[in-house]
């Protein structure tokens, strides 16, 4: 359902594919959370007006923390509830979730090559 490129994710942006034949997302609550290690940092509801079969870019506009962990992984996790209960399926009942990694490089100091450092000489006074 929830598509992306590191590009689009870069840019806080999914495009979400409605699968549904007959019944358009404006129907469902979509909400999002940011997980930083698996524990949620940040979320959100959308409402795209996806008609059926149609597919639609949004913006997501989590976070991102000032700074990032060390070694953190980062992804957003989408769940698809029903708003309002129908036939067999009661209000907020999930249809759907996805999990999209999120890319957040982290710089780390690259390790000194001791052989490209000369000559390297103590002295004293």
């Amino acid at each position: 359902m929830f598509a992306k490129s590191i590009q689009d994710m870069i840019n806080h942006r999914v495009e979400i594919f409605n699968e549904l034949n007959f019944t358009n997302t404006s129907k469902y609550e979509i909400s999002w959370t940011l997980m930083q290690d698996g524990e949620a940092i940040d979320t959100g509801i959308i409402s795209p007006d996806v008609a059926p079969g149609e597919r639609k870019t949004v913006t997501i506009p989590f976070v991102m923390p000032e700074t990032l962990a060390k070694d953190g992984e980062y992804y957003l996790n989408f769940s698809v509830k029903t708003k309002e209960a129908e036939d067999f399926l009661p209000a907020g009942y999930e249809i759907a979730h996805e999990q999209v990694r999120v890319p957040a490089e982290v710089s780390h100091i690259a390790p000194v090559d001791s052989s490209q450092t000369g000559n390297v000489s103590y002295t004293t006074d």
